[in-house]
């Protein structure tokens, strides 16, 4: 476990996921669809606390819903070579996460297929 930032999600509508982006201090650096993984980074050896603390105000100013994002099981991870200076790491743990905050829209990760 990382102790230099906290990691989670953070998902809504475009809208209100650019009006969360301008409001927390936190790095968001990966998206899929309306869900965007972010890390709040160490403040003064805090371990992301604070930051993390303020981007859970900014979900609830900009109406997104928040996340944990926490690793259940053992991390025995291998790092596979791809070429090309790519790689890819398989673990034998799973994610969990955790509802911190949930949106007026109730979206969250995973997403939920709607009945047809």
């Amino acid at each position: 476990m990382n102790r230099d930032w906290i990691s989670f999600l953070v998902t809504g509508p475009e809208a209100n996921l650019y009006r969360f982006s301008d409001f927390a201090c936190v790095e968001i650096f990966d998206r899929r669809g309306q869900t965007c993984r972010c890390r709040a980074h160490d403040l003064d050896g805090d371990g992301g606390k604070r930051a993390y603390d303020a981007a859970l105000e900014a979900a609830k100013a900009a109406d997104v819903t928040m996340q944990g994002l926490e690793i259940v099981g053992t991390e025995n991870a291998r790092t596979h070579m791809l070429g090309g200076g790519a790689t890819a790491t398989m673990r034998d743990c799973r994610e969990e996460y955790p509802v911190k905050h949930l949106a007026s829209h109730g979206m969250k990760w995973p997403p939920t297929k709607r009945p047809a």
